[in-house]
């Protein structure tokens, strides 16, 4: 029982372990900046947007052009974040008709 309290030492193996927690903790916070005054700047994140986009079907990209007056106003880079955000919203959530309302794609 004793062996166990006594202190060791030699404890120098332990700082190449204290180093590289450190300088990650100094990255990720250098990064956090970056990242902050990145989106300030250019007005959007620095990481989300390289991402794969999804892509909508045909048919419910024209629905969005006849219906929606906004997504026409959109440009092109503006229209694959919106279409991804669409997509992504669409399959998380479950769209539920109640009173023998049927839900579809209008």
């Amino acid at each position: 029982m004793m062996l166990f309290l006594q202190p060791d030492e030699n404890v120098t193996w332990l700082a190449p372990y204290a180093y590289t927690i450190v300088l990650l903790g100094f990255g990720f916070a250098l990064f956090r900046i970056f990242e902050n005054w990145y989106a300030a700047r250019y007005d959007r994140p620095f990481y989300r947007h390289y991402f794969v986009f999804r892509k909508l079907p045909k048919e419910q990209v024209s629905l969005l052009e006849k219906e929606l007056d906004f997504y026409n106003l959109l440009n092109r880079r503006e229209k694959r974040q919106f279409q991804h955000r669409i997509v992504t919203f669409v399959s998380e959530k479950k769209f539920v008709g109640r009173e023998g309302l049927v839900v579809t794609d209008r």
